[in-house]
């Protein structure tokens, strides 16, 4: 072996320096240089020396990677290409390694042009995503145009306004149809859902039904101007529409759908006999006809229509759904039937070729609303349907509807007069040849021309069930004359086996299957929506990214998640996303958490950035539900498309302008947080859109991993048992959602941008940690900070009532099915102006104070003032609780035993019908106070820390304390300030209970019969938990042995519902407060309760039956309150007298 050292091989850094800075005139020669380096995403790839930056100095390849170097203008099979490899050790400006004359390493050969084709494919990937981005940019100027517009809008408060929307092919149901009346002897609207006009049934085989699908070519082309114009050959349309409309009524076919249909057309169509006298047709109306639209027909003797859709894009009519029945079948299955004309690749405007845009997508996102639609109308029938999608599709791509929902009839056919079935073929058909020179389309003879049928899946029903296609045929390929359209029409006969409405078989969906959601598989993917994990833990704040587009620490379960453009998308959105996870993750247990682990910290390269993620752990359940996902979601294929790792489950942290940096924040994260990433939990998962205004995504929906987690307290074993921790947990995940939403609704603005922060700070249940599903609302402050001393004079003149305004514009426009309104309260002799937000169905109302503060943090009116000592109430309270005297037990401890103590209180309140301000009892601010106060003047010293033990402790001793009373406070306050309120209180026997910062009353809608009631529910809980031993005694409902006096109020009495409710409250008070001066309050039972029944809100006031002397009372209040309203019947409001059975029977 030989003993001689090899020669160092100089360093990719030593070269690129002399390559660089050498001022040597032999190095001129290597000038275009190209580094070739390893990249872990790509492979290999190049880059020209002069543009490369070490990683000191913020570049992104470390020396290490690169390979070679090599001269631009040689290729790579040129043995003087490469001037230095590493693989070779061949050196040529130092003579390094084994020297300038070494054979450079076939690998490295291999490498070189491995890298030129990547080079070129990134670069026309470029290009394209250029092309792309130019695209979308356009469109999302169209949008954030419309956006404007909306914004620009007066503000909508509730649904009661017709708001602006921007949805794309939204559904419009129409009610009215047209028919001939052969007594006036004119066409006539007939109401959808009702009989036929005086036609009586004929006989029909009920085995046998015929469809006809044609395209009539409109009689319309374009001016220069690109609009649409009348060609002027009117005779020329007339003779061969009757002639398509002769051969139509040749094949005696049940149902009829036409395409490109203009108002002309419509007006010969009306007049034709045959026409007139056995069809009906889904709209003569010139709005869905302009400049041409779909039309349905069917044969009125056989078929009733029972729904009609429109699909709207903009002012164009798309699409049009007729759901028939066979006459005279009480159980006959519903046809949908969807008459469709997807958009057609067009010449390109901006080009001076005549290249054709590809709209596929466009056909693709059409048809998918389509499904959408008829997937909608099949959950909500009663009886059996069956889609039938038939019209022009203007392609040749037979798998936009997917197999597995239905089948191709033409193909299906047993008989055919012609196998190929080219609808649109150009070298039989001289109008299609005219068509295809208009539209410079080079494509051969095609299908494009369909009827699709749903099919059944079950196995068990193949293939009786449905509808078999018998015989195809083509219409209008008549050799005698010219075809009177550029399409072939198409006749299919089908064999009909339906099932009766008890054995009803979806076709489209259903739940029970993970992979039947017919929509799902045909919804196409859109960048501007994303589905995605939530984290719910502790750690939020340090795992939020600020720059984040999305409101919350997430995890991205689909990129590119569904195009959802309608409101019927969003609900098919959620329903598809709720299967996959009942498929894999609901759960009925409310104690069962879900949690993520963090692998490790990891940096994503990207071109020009670099982002700093945790890598979390595959767990089986996350797995699970991805893949099920993914099996729903068939398009929704981007992560595996794109990267070949696919899938990579992560938290983004931050993105940064280079990789050495995310390193470095990634290492000190882990460093500082290690503690919080064992576990994290998560909640459930959520559906994100973005804005076109600011690139954003806003919530859509939000979907719990635990089904009952907003709809009770149930079961109340594990409630007691846990002291509604995990309840309280899932209402304040679903709080700080709704948080970040006002808060980049208001960073969103042009009003404040650069004067003031906004920040939602809770108060109340929210800060005590004890809000409860169908119990609590959201309690915040927007909190408005001056950003510094020069913008504090800005933010004083501010117009507080504009702000609000657009506030809530933004909100409506960003969440169309949010309901909000603004409403004035006076509180401590302080006027308020209160937001009430409801974001959605499933979230409680926000009610938002605003306050503004200068850059030093001082309340700037008296408003803000009082919405600060509001906030530090609830911060007091909780110091308060620290202080008591439970041995052996930490502060923390303490209060957290308290908050359970709380929850399982507010539950019991509930329950028996004895919670709620608005009614005349206390509040969640009013019980959380007398808790503290029983806790503060009793003898804590046997307490264990612990929620029931805290809870059972308030039942043995709050009923004496309660009557013992007359003022509740837990911090000391000069007696003389409330010299005036302590006496109106102690004459009305209620309490005053007053708030630790802001003084307030917690008791200010206390009644003497609402203080009295409250004495007895406590008294006899006392009573139940002495004999019970335990708590369980707080799941006990109300029981009425008495009758029953209601209020009913109109939901519309006055010009919103929530206002009707809140003076259906008041005028309820005001007849209890009447009352209690005729009878004793031990005889008088309020209950808190709200009913809402049918168009009415019903309140409810127990009285003994023995009070027969208040009728004259009622009567009398009941008369005042209608003539206050102007209202001499009983439409708008009542009070009504029920007998306990029957009230029980009508309300519970």
């Amino acid at each position: 072996m030989s003993s001689e050292k090899k020669t160092k091989l100089r360093t990719a850094g030593e070269i690129i320096d002399r390559l660089k800075w050498s001022t040597d005139e032999s190095i001129a020669n290597f000038h275009n240089t190209i580094i070739g380096y390893d990249c872990r995403i790509n492979g290999p790839m190049e880059k020209n020396v002069q543009d490369f930056q070490s990683i000191k100095d913020g570049g992104e390849i470390p020396e290490h990677r690169i390979q070679y170097f090599r001269l631009n203008q040689l290729a790579p099979s040129d043995p003087n290409c490469f001037i230095w490899d590493r693989k070779s050790r061949r050196c040529v400006l130092f003579g390094s390694g084994e020297g300038p004359t070494t054979a450079v390493s076939a690998a490295t050969i291999q490498d070189a042009f491995d890298a030129i084709a990547t080079m070129e494919r990134l670069r026309l990937e470029k290009e394209e995503r250029a092309k792309e981005k130019a695209k979308r940019k356009a469109r999302l100027r169209a949008k954030k145009n419309l956006a404007m517009k909306v914004l620009s809008s007066p503000s909508r408060h509730t649904t009661n306004h017709e708001k602006v929307t921007s949805e794309r092919h939204a559904w419009h149901q129409h009610g009215k149809y047209e028919q001939f009346d052969s007594i006036s002897m004119q066409w006539v609207h007939a109401d959808v859902g009702m009989k036929s006009i005086k036609v009586p049934p004929s006989s029909l085989d009920a085995m046998q039904i015929k469809f006809i699908t044609w395209n009539v070519l409109f009689d319309l082309e374009r001016d220069e101007s690109n609009n649409f114009v009348t060609n002027g050959d009117k005779e020329a349309s007339e003779l061969r529409w009757g002639q398509l409309l002769d051969e139509i009524k040749s094949e005696n076919a049940d149902a009829i759908a036409l395409q490109e249909v203009s108002p002309r057309f419509v007006e010969q169509l009306q007049a034709t006999e045959w026409v007139r006298d056995n069809f009906s047709i889904s709209s003569g109306y010139i709005d869905y006809l302009i400049p041409y639209g779909n039309l349905v027909l069917w044969n009125h003797k056989k078929l009733d229509i029972c729904n009609l859709e429109y699909c709207m894009d903009g002012k164009r009519s798309r699409a049009v759904i007729a759901s028939l029945k066979i006459r005279g079948s009480l159980d006959a299955t519903i046809l949908n039937v969807a008459n469709v004309h997807l958009p057609a690749d067009q010449v390109s405007k901006n080009s001076s070729n005549t290249k054709l845009l590809d709209r596929s997508i466009a056909r693709k996102r059409e048809l998918g609303a389509i499904i959408c639609k008829l997937q909608h109308l099949e959950q909500v029938q009663k009886q059996p349907s069956m889609p039938i999608v038939l019209g022009d599709f203007n392609t040749e791509d037979d798998s936009m509807l997917s197999k597995r929902f239905f089948s191709d009839a033409w193909l299906q056919s047993e008989q055919r007069d012609d196998i190929n079935g080219l609808t649109f073929d150009w070298k039989t058909n001289e109008r299609a040849m005219e068509t295809r020179m208009f539209s410079h389309s080079d494509k051969e003879p095609r299908r494009i021309d369909y009827i699709f049928v749903g099919m059944t899946r079950d196995k068990d029903y193949l293939p009786s069930y449905g509808l078999k296609a018998t015989k195809g045929k083509l219409l209008g390929n008549l050799p005698e004359s010219i075809p009177p359209s550029d399409h072939y029409g198409i006749s299919i006969e089908f064999n009909v086996n339906f099932l009766s409405k008890e054995e009803k078989h979806p076709v489209l969906y259903n739940s029970s299957k993970v992979d039947h959601n017919a929509w799902s598989h045909t919804a196409i993917s859109s960048h501007e929506s994303i589905l995605a994990l939530l984290i719910d833990d502790d750690s939020q704040s340090s795992l939020y990214d600020k720059d984040s587009s999305l409101p919350l620490p997430h995890v991205t379960l689909l990129n590119g998640f569904v195009d959802i453009y309608s409101s019927e998308t969003k609900c098919q959105a959620i329903q598809a996303v709720t299967d996959a996870m009942n498929d894999n993750i609901f759960s009925e247990d409310m104690l069962k958490s879900w949690t993520v682990r963090v692998d490790d910290g990891e940096v994503f390269e990207h071109t020009n950035s670099s982002t700093a993620v945790l890598r979390i752990s595959s767990s089986p359940w996350l797995i699970s539900l991805y893949n099920t996902l993914r099996l729903k979601f068939k398009n929704c294929d981007e992560q595996e498309a794109r990267f070949a790792n696919g899938w990579t489950p992560h938290i983004s942290l931050g993105s940064f302008d280079s990789s050495t940096k995310a390193r470095n924040y990634v290492n000190d994260f882990l460093t500082s947080q290690s503690q919080k990433l064992t576990e994290l939990k998560v909640h459930g998962v959520g559906i994100f859109r973005r804005d076109v205004s600011d690139g954003k995504l806003y919530t859509m929906a939000t979907i719990p991993f635990t089904k009952h987690m907003l709809s009770g307290l149930s079961p109340y074993n594990l409630f007691i048992q846990n002291g509604g921790e995990r309840w309280s947990e899932i209402m304040n995940a679903e709080f700080t959602l709704v948080r970040r939403e006002v808060e980049r609704a208001c960073e969103s603005m042009k009003i404040g941008s650069g004067i003031f922060e906004a920040k939602v700070i809770p108060y109340g249940s929210g800060s005590l940690h004890s809000m409860l599903p169908s119990i609590s609302d959201f309690d915040a402050v927007l909190r408005l900070k001056s950003i510094s001393p020069s913008c504090d004079g800005k933010l004083i003149v501010m117009n507080i009532h504009n702000y609000i305004e657009a506030l809530m514009a933004r909100l409506s426009y960003l969440h169309t099915s949010a309901k909000i309104r603004i409403r004035r309260s006076n509180i401590s002799n302080v006027d308020l102006f209160i937001i009430t937000i409801k974001m959605a169905p499933q979230y409680p109302s926000m009610d938002l104070m605003i306050c503004k503060l200068n850059s030093e943090g001082r309340a700037m009116d008296k408003q803000s003032e009082y919405a600060l000592l509001s906030i530090e109430d609830s911060t007091s309270i909780l110091d308060v609780v620290k202080t008591l005297p439970v041995p052996n037990t930490s502060p923390k401890l303490i209060c957290k035993s308290y908050q359970g103590a709380l929850r399982i209180i507010k539950a019991w309140a509930s329950k028996r019908k004895i919670y709620g301000t608005s009614t005349g009892f206390l509040g969640g601010g009013g019980w959380a106070i007398f808790l503290l106060w029983v806790l503060q003047n009793s003898n804590v010293s046997t307490l264990r820390a612990c929620p029931s033990d805290f809870a059972r402790f308030f039942f043995k001793n709050a009923a004496n304390l309660w009557s013992n009373t007359n003022t509740i406070s837990v911090v000391d306050f000069n007696e003389r300030d409330f010299e005036e309120e302590i006496s109106i209180a102690s004459c009305r026997r209620v309490k005053l209970i007053l708030a630790p910062c802001s003084l307030g009353n917690f008791g200010r809608s206390l009644t003497s019969s609402t203080s009295y009631c409250i004495w007895n529910e406590l008294m006899m809980s006392s009573v139940q938990m002495k004999r019970m031993g335990n708590l369980h005694f707080i799941e006990c409902p109300l029981i009425l042995d008495t009758p029953v006096l209601a209020i009913k109020v109109h939901t519309l009495l006055l010009s919103k519902p929530t206002d009707s409710k809140a003076w259906g409250a008041t005028k309820m008070l005001s007849l209890l407060v009447a009352m209690e001066k005729k009878v004793d309050c031990q005889h008088i039972r309020p209950i808190s309760s709200v009913v809402k029944k049918g168009q009415y809100f019903w309140f409810f006031i127990g009285i003994q039956e023995s009070c027969t002397n208040i009728i004259d009372l009622i009567q009398k209040q009941k008369l005042a309150i209608r003539e206050e309203i102007n209202n001499d019947v009983d439409a708008k409001f009542d009070i009504e007298y029920f007998r306990n059975e029957e009230f029980v029977r009508r309300f519970l």
